[in-house]
C-alpha cells in the first residue's frame, strides 16, 4: 500500500485491508500486508522476501526490527509473527497465498505473543547470531493453523476471521559496528519499591558476544 496509489483498495492510510479506517505509515509513506493466519484450518499464508545488500557474517550478533499493526478488517489476531533469515529463496510459489514454507524462522518477538492491536505499530525486535552467509530475510508465519494462537478481538464485528498485519520499518543492524544506548534496547528509567523486582535487559534474546558497550550515565 502507497500514498501515491490511485487504487483505493491499495492506498495508504485507508486501504480494503483496514475495513477503510485509518492507518498511516510507521515511516514514509508505504507499507506492506499480509496473512499470517487465514481462515480457519485453510493454512494460507502471505510472505513478503527480499534479498539483502549483504551476507551476513559468521558469529556477527545483528539487531533485527520490524513493526506491524492488525488490519481493522480481521476479527482476531495470532501469535508467530516472525521473520527467517536464509542463505537461499525460501518463496518460490506465484500463488499469493501459498501453504505454510517449512522453515524455522528465528526471529520472534519475545514470549511470542497474540497481537490484537489495530491502532498503534508493535516492535517486533530479537538479537540474532549469524550462522555466516544469510542473504535473505522472509517474513511471515511459518508454523500450520494447529500450531498458531488465534483470538478474537471482543466487539468486533469484522467480517474476516483470518489474521492479517501490516508491516512496516524492517531493519536489520550489525552490532558490532553502531554505538547503541541502553534505554533503547533495555527500556526507559523505571522507580520500583522495596520488595518489589525488575527484569533488567532488554526483551529480546540470544545476545552471547556482544562487546564495546559504554554507559553513559546511571540512574
Amino acid at each position: 500500500m502507497n500514498s501515491c496509489s490511485t487504487d483505493p483498495m491499495w492506498t495508504v492510510p485507508t486501504n480494503t485491508w483496514g475495513g477503510l479506517t485509518y492507518q498511516y505509515a510507521y515511516d514514509g509513506n508505504a507499507y506492506i500486508a499480509l496473512y499470517f493466519r487465514n481462515l480457519a484450518g485453510s493454512n494460507g499464508r502471505n510472505y513478503i522476501e527480499v534479498k539483502l545488500k549483504d551476507s551476513l557474517v559468521a558469529n556477527n550478533c545483528y539487531y533485527v526490527e520490524f513493526y506491524v499493526s492488525l488490519t481493522d478488517a480481521m476479527r482476531g489476531g495470532c501469535n508467530n509473527i516472525s521473520m527467517a533469515l536464509s542463505k537461499s529463496q525460501l518463496l518460490q510459489s506465484s500463488n499469493p497465498v501459498p501453504g505454510v514454507i517449512p522453515f524455522n524462522a528465528q526471529i520472534y518477538n519475545y514470549g511470542n505473543p497474540i497481537i490484537k492491536d489495530t491502532q498503534n505499530w508493535v516492535k517486533i525486535r530479537s538479537i540474532y547470531v549469524a550462522q555466516g552467509g544469510e542473504q535473505y530475510i522472509t517474513i511471515g508465519n511459518f508454523k500450520n493453523d494447529a500450531n498458531t494462537l488465534y483470538d478474537t478481538i471482543p466487539g468486533n464485528s469484522a467480517n474476516y476471521g483470518g489474521a492479517a498485519y501490516y508491516v512496516d520499518d524492517v531493519q536489520i543492524i550489525p552490532l558490532s559496528i553502531e554505538p547503541y544506548y541502553a534505554n533503547a534496547y533495555a527500556g526507559d528509567d523505571i522507580t520500583i519499591t522495596a520488595g518489589d523486582s525488575v527484569f533488567v535487559g532488554s526483551l529480546i534474546n540470544g545476545v552471547t558476544n556482544m562487546r564495546g558497550i559504554t554507559a553513559l550515565g546511571k540512574k
